[in-house]
């Protein structure tokens, strides 16, 4: 361990001073605990080192200054089943945010109107009061038509930023009704889900969000990434903002850049590249091109030995003490469940004895409780406003040819649960296949069991098909984050199918 430290702390404090801190790149896991993240953040800080990120899938980053504190819900977990409309755009919350979706489903029970905006229908266990279905990149111009049809009503126009999107959307049946439902009902909530976020033109649909919740009086709000994105946030795990979201004085590269653009350099915080980044195998890529590469992680694989010059072995959430904070703001601590095993230690621990070898300030808590309290104290009072909203929107025009909408299988989303044999044997587990829907497979003549030759620009990989009724017209299901498709790269985009 002393050497392993010893190593990581002088090279990344020479490579710092010789290369200079834009060649070090620090991406983290959004489920890494609030303490971790912290003490990632003041040793990016101490070393000058603004290339920090815990985005992983996000790749569109347009009007990031505006973007809310943290990815909130817009009112706590309990309020969403009061609320008597909610509308969802993409996400699959029964199977990326199950409580979410329990709570909404009880809402449902009672009486409430769930619409849906995905580019598959997702199953659910209640009535949706109205649904659309549309590729990827049609969800900007649905969400556009239910703004269009709210400023109809209200005869007013859209925000300058939004008007060349929604002026030419002329609203269709179900995009009426969703706005109609939502301005009459007096307790409503639009969620942005998982797949929206991962979307190329998220901030787009997040200004329309912002926009719908103006115009009907619903409560905006977002579902995230991982355990504690909004730790990560509040943390300063950001390259525009610091702790407590001060902007820095001058903004690095967020998790996408890092990627595009190689550091000679990376510290990475329990994740893998190649599964956990938007583009697998581009981060793949640069992973391998780097010069000097620090791993805290509690896995090791080959490819990770073949790129880390240094492994740090961490431990799982489940075996250390820490904090998450949740998408309503609240804070809940929790103590080790178990012992870690062979000479792994806490994150938080390899940190702050990281920071103490590069002799920097603010290294010198006992526990975690210390770490989290200092950024508490820090922090203050939190105000939680999901309004505001930039004028800098990612243009969407619609696709032509298949697109790739990347799911991420519940049990892909982290280093754990993709080890867990029990859970890859599940329906949810085996579902590594290209789903088309029935019009697509009969052009592509392709049939349920089939083998697909799936190419994506110059990468290619062979899927078994499912012909599934569920997806968008136009829409290749493709997941992410699993060896079958790391080779795909870009979660979005075009594809070429046929029978292999």
């Amino acid at each position: 361990w002393e050497e392993a430290l010893h190593i990581a702390a002088q090279a990344l404090n020479e490579r710092v001073k010789e290369q200079g801190a834009d060649q070090l790149g620090m991406l983290a896991s959004p489920s890494a605990t609030l303490e971790e993240l912290s003490l990632f953040n003041q040793l990016a800080e101490g070393l000058g080192v603004s290339n920090i990120d815990h985005r992983l899938r996000q790749t569109d980053f347009s009007g990031q200054a505006q973007q809310p504190l943290f990815p909130f819900l817009g009112q706590t977990i309990e309020e969403l089943e009061q609320a008597n409309a909610i509308l969802v755009v993409g996400g699959n919350l029964r199977k990326d945010q199950p409580i979410i979706g329990h709570r909404i489903r009880k809402a449902a029970m009672a009486g409430a109107s769930v619409m849906m905006i995905n580019p598959v229908d997702y199953p659910v266990t209640y009535k949706l009061a109205h649904k659309s279905t549309v590729a990827p990149s049609h969800m900007v111009q649905s969400m556009a038509g239910v703004a269009a049809a709210l400023l109809q009503s209200r005869k007013a126009r859209a925000p300058e930023a939004l008007q060349a999107i929604i002026d030419q959307t002329l609203p269709n049946d179900t995009e009426q009704a969703m706005a109609a439902t939502l301005a009459d009902a007096d307790n409503a909530a639009l969620l942005l889900g998982l797949d929206a976020s991962m979307h190329p033109a998220f901030s787009t649909l997040r200004a329309i969000a912002v926009l719908i919740g103006e115009l009907s009086g619903a409560k905006t709000g977002f579902v995230s990434d991982g355990a504690n994105s909004a730790g990560a946030c509040l943390a300063g795990v950001l390259p525009h903002r610091s702790a407590g979201g001060t902007a820095r004085e001058t903004s690095g590269l967020d998790a996408a850049q890092m990627i595009e653009q190689p550091r000679k350099n990376y510290l990475l915080l329990g994740i893998e590249p190649e599964f956990d980044c938007a583009n697998g195998a581009q981060a793949l890529a640069a992973m391998q091109q780097a010069e000097f590469v620090v791993a805290l992680t509690p896995y090791v694989t080959d490819t990770l030995r073949e790129y880390a010059d240094v492994l740090l072995p961490s431990s799982t959430f489940a075996e250390t003490s820490g904090t998450f904070i949740n998408i309503e703001g609240r804070w809940q601590s929790f103590v080790a469940a178990s012992r870690a095993p062979g000479d792994s230690r806490p994150g938080w621990k390899i940190l702050r004895v990281l920071g103490n070898l590069l002799e920097l300030e603010g290294f010198d808590s006992i526990s975690s409780e210390q770490v989290r309290d200092a950024l508490s104290e820090q922090l203050g009072e939190v105000k939680l406003d999901n309004t505001a909203c930039g004028d800098a929107v990612t243009p969407a025009s619609p696709t032509t040819g298949l697109e790739r909408m990347a799911s991420l299988l519940p049990y892909a989303v982290d280093n754990i649960v993709r080890r867990a044999e029990s859970l890859q044997l599940t329906p949810d587990g085996q579902m590594v296949l290209l789903r088309l829907n029935p019009d697509d497979a009969d052009a592509l003549s392709l049939a349920d069991g089939d083998r697909a030759a799936v190419m994506q620009g110059s990468h290619s990989v062979t899927l078994e098909v499912l012909v599934d009724a569920r997806v968008a017209k136009g829409t290749a299901v493709v997941p992410q984050a699993v060896e079958a498709t790391r080779a795909l790269g870009a979660p979005s985009g075009t594809l070429q199918v046929r029978k292999a």
